[in-house]
């Protein structure tokens, strides 16, 4: 078996240069285009071979799903919090240390890795189709000669990408205009003297703790980290009844452009578990959050509205993810990154999920319509583990419970919550506080329930089309580590991230699913 993995992640290596053909692209709110993800500036539909590249993608995609089932699996991070003796109580730390802020410009350094990596894989797939047309015209000479030649095809084709991505009119500026970023920075800086994100972020994540699992948090005041280089000793926190202590800290905020397409903010921040017992850090993540992209003055009207908006959504949404990844274990996979099929969670089952049909491939949710300002919203029900064997849809240690909840729309994304109910017991719910008339609403829905003793949860209900695309630096932020005495084990999510219900620690708005009322 241990053999059959190892083949398996060495498919998986290939899986990616393939997934590396797949185009760059976002889509500006409120932007429509019958290409896949963000518009592309002039209608192009089929820039960068965006037709192409998305027919490989799904072929990749699906291939890979089928080779890694095998070895997918889906153990909880550690948990002091088990521990009996500890009480089950959580010490939540905000750090508050001061983020990195700014505005981030053109990155020619993510296009030219970008190009590296798609020559690599063009290199890649000639050679993989060398192979087949060998087998087919001369096996006993044509598979030898392509497997010796498939190294020079991909260096070739990885230098060739990065020559290519260098050359002056192969790069796109994608970041904040030169000309915008003093306005944009100084906006960004205001909010955050006005916002105090470590608390915010901390308030949250105890919120999330008591909400959903039945654990109980308490923030620590006056207990905190000056430096990210500091690390303090949380083992008097065992005596007073703390099992585990999490530090939490928004590590870098700021602002990035789309090529032309608007500007869109970013929150990176990290978590790391204590055990209260030895004082050793056990678990630490890295998580992002990207909002929705809009124009370049809509971020600084109405005194900077949005901008604190989404900074208070960013803390509220990542403090959320950590008790999902920690506490309820929403991960899809033990592998950093699972791959699933359309949907993600519990499937939609009313009003039925509309999917627009481009091309060459699926376009970002339709907006079904319901026929009552208090529409019935029915989901259907899934295993709380998947991908392991002998589990069942009721192989819990009591009822299941769903939460629900719904957002109004601004500018094509989600704004605030206008709905919600948690610890429902059934799978059909019908709205019972009327929505406004002739109005689009986004919606998702996830399952609850406990697991030979422990909570578990299934990450919130999403589309897993379109893909979504986060710059470089962004990938890197967004990681998983486990911790031992001797070394710590940081791996960035595989496949670049592009499966929302992989690796993202939020919903983007091309991928919820929405009704409109009538």
């Amino acid at each position: 078996m241990r053999g059959l993995c190892k083949r398996r992640s060495r498919m998986r290596h290939r899986m990616y240069l393939l997934w590396s053909l797949r185009p760059r692209a976002r889509r500006a709110s409120g932007l429509r285009s019958p290409c896949v993800g963000r518009a592309s500036p002039g209608g192009e539909c089929n820039r960068d071979g965006r037709h192409r590249a998305a027919y490989v993608r799904q072929v990749a995609k699906w291939c890979c799903f089928a080779v890694l089932a095998g070895c997918a699996t889906v153990p909880a991070p550690p948990n002091p919090l088990v521990d009996a003796s500890s009480g089950g109580a959580l010490a939540v730390i905000p750090v508050r240390y001061a983020p990195v802020s700014g505005s981030v410009g053109g990155t020619g350094g993510d296009a030219r890795a970008s190009g590296a990596a798609r020559g690599a894989g063009a290199g890649a797939l000639g050679a993989g189709l060398l192979a087949g047309l060998g087998a087919v015209i001369f096996p006993p000479l044509g598979v030898p000669l392509a497997l010796a030649l498939a190294p020079y095809l991909v260096g070739a084709g990885a230098i060739a990408g990065y020559v290519g991505a260098s050359a002056p009119l192969a790069v796109v500026e994608d970041g904040v205009p030169e000309e915008q970023r003093p306005f944009l920075d100084r906006t960004l800086s205001d909010a955050l003297s006005d916002l105090r994100l470590p608390e915010l972020a901390g308030t949250a994540l105890v919120r999330s703790v008591t909400t959903f699992t039945p654990y109980r948090a308490e923030a620590m005041e006056g207990v905190t980290s000056a430096s990210k280089e500091d690390r303090l000793d949380y083992r008097s926190l065992r005596s007073r009844g703390f099992g585990g202590a999490i530090e939490i800290a928004v590590t870098r905020v700021g602002f990035t452009g789309w090529g032309g397409e608007g500007v869109s903010l970013f929150v990176t921040a990290e978590a790391r578990l204590i055990d209260t017992t030895s004082g050793n850090p056990t678990w630490l993540r890295g998580m992002v959050y990207e909002s929705p992209t809009y124009r370049f003055s809509r971020w600084m009207n109405e005194d900077a509205a949005l901008t604190r908006g989404e900074l208070e959504r960013a803390c509220r949404t990542l403090a959320e993810r950590v008790v999902d990844v920690l506490l309820l274990a929403t991960e899809p996979s033990g592998d950093f990154g699972g791959i699933a099929p359309d949907t993600c969670g519990v499937p939609i089952a009313e009003p039925e999920p509309m999917l627009e049909i481009g091309p060459q491939n699926r376009l970002p949710a339709g907006t079904p319509q319901v026929s009552s300002r208090t529409p019935m919203l029915a989901w259907s029900t899934m295993p709380l583990v998947p991908n392991v064997a002998n589990r069942s849809t009721r192989d819990t240690d009591g009822e299941l419970r769903y939460d629900l909840r719904v957002w109004t729309t601004e500018e094509d994304a989600p704004g605030s919550i206008a709905y919600e109910r948690l610890g429902l017991t059934g799978t059909r719910h019908q709205v019972e506080v009327p929505l406004a008339p002739g109005s689009t609403y986004f919606w998702s829905v996830r399952m609850r329930g406990t697991v030979d003793g422990h909570p578990r949860a299934v990450p919130w209900s999403m589309s897993n089309e379109p893909p979504v695309f986060s710059k470089y630096f962004l990938r890197q932020a967004r990681f998983a580590a486990s911790i031992t005495s001797d070394a710590m084990k940081r791996r960035t999510c595989r496949l670049d991230s592009s499966i929302p219900c992989g690796c993202l620690d939020y919903i983007p708005a091309e991928n919820f699913y929405r009704f409109k009322t009538p």
